[in-house]
């Protein structure tokens, strides 16, 4: 298991998709809540974070999230997750976050969620 934490960010306009790599734990928190905590403030209303390569999160790591969600929702957007390892959605299973943190299994799923209401309703 890889101990170090990797952060790739691609953006474009208010959306920005975070490849992480990893741990996320009480050594490495620091540099995932600063790209989060920035992006937001850089007025990205849509983050998706992508989980693919997560070996571990801990409590530090979830308690992040938490954050980056309620500041999300604080100006009106939104927060998704792509997890694929049965390991870590558990972790967010029996903690509970599955419901308030929508998981997708792909990208493609979490970015077709994430779609401007108004073309879902043909403005």
């Amino acid at each position: 298991m890889d101990t170090s934490l990797g952060i790739e960010k691609i953006e474009n306009d208010d959306v920005a998709l975070f490849l992480i790599s990893g741990v996320i734990d009480v050594y490495s928190v620091s540099d995932f809540k600063n790209a989060l905590i920035k992006s937001i403030a850089t007025h990205h209303t849509r983050i998706v974070i992508d989980f693919s390569e997560l070996d571990f999160i801990d409590s530090t790591g979830l308690g992040v999230l938490v954050s980056a969600i309620k500041r999300e929702r604080a100006v009106r957007g939104r927060l998704v997750l792509v997890i694929k390892s049965d390991n870590i959605k558990r972790i967010f299973e029996i903690t509970s976050l599955d419901r308030i943190i929508s998981i997708y299994e792909t990208i493609e799923d979490a970015f077709e969620d994430l779609e401007p209401i108004a073309s879902k309703v043909g403005l």
